[in-house]
Parts: structure tokens; sequence; C-alpha cells
């Protein structure tokens, strides 16, 4: 059996965290603001389907979703989806993708962790579909 390809995101840890530095919120009224915004430690790959893998071939997909990250870097709670690639099976790859993740909490001026609401952008860019061979050699015929 051969390995699915890997999916690359198109988007940098970098870009990825400038936006978290921009979209941070606090995640109760009641905290001050961040002074540290949550960063991506691990962004786990999103799996894909081979079904979904032909149809979004050589495509870069986006997904905005919601999430709250604990004081301990863990995605906590419901995430949401802001903005859908418009298929809901590909959505919940991400969604699954993002639950696996692993982030550095926000930080308060007093080097406090606290967790914090952010909405990622996740630019998701699927490889070349490239199907399996689905037929076994014949065996060869006694003469």
């Amino acid at each position: 059996m051969k390995i699915a390809p890997t999916i690359r995101f198109a988007a940098t840890a970098a870009f990825l965290l400038v936006l978290l530095t921009l979209l941070s919120l606090p995640a109760f009224a009641k905290e001050p603001a961040p002074l540290t915004p949550p960063a991506i430690v691990k962004l786990a790959p999103v799996g894909l389907s081979p079904e979904l893998r032909e149809k979004y071939s050589e495509q870069t997909v986006v997904v905005k979703v919601r999430i709250t990250i604990s004081e301990a870097g863990l995605p906590d709670g419901e995430l949401t989806v802001v903005t859908s690639s418009g298929d809901e099976t590909f959505d919940q790859a991400v969604i699954t993708a993002v639950k696996q993740s692993v982030f550095s909490p926000a930080y308060t001026a007093e080097h406090k962790a606290v967790a914090s609401v952010v909405v990622l952008p996740m630019h998701v860019k699927v490889e070349k579909y490239v199907p399996e061979e689905s037929a076994a050699p014949e065996a060869p015929q006694a003469e």
C-alpha cells in the first residue's frame, strides 16, 4: 500500500504567527489582554481521503477556524469554522488537524499563561493526485 502524499501548508509558520498576533483576543473579559500571543508549536497535517485529494488536486483550499487555546497551549472547547471551504468533509479534516496541533499559550505582562481565542486561517495546499494502481498484474497463463 502506498503512503498518501503529504499535504503541505501554503502559508509559512511565520505568516501564521503574525496572523495570530493580529487576531489574538482575550478568552475572558476579566483577564488582561495578552502581551505575548499564542504561537504554533506543532501544526498537525491535514489528513485527506483519496476522494478529497482527487477533488482538490493541485489547489490551495482556505478554511478559517476560531479556537480557544488553553493555558497549557492545547485547543480547548469547541472549534468553529469562520470561513468554510464549501465542503463539510474538508472542513472537518481541517478541524481534526487543528485539534491535534500544539500551541504555546498567550502570556500576560506578568508572564502568566492565559487562555485566548484566535482565528486561524488554514491554507491547505493539496498536492497533485495520483491514483493508486487498482488492478493487480495478471498472472501468466500456463501453456
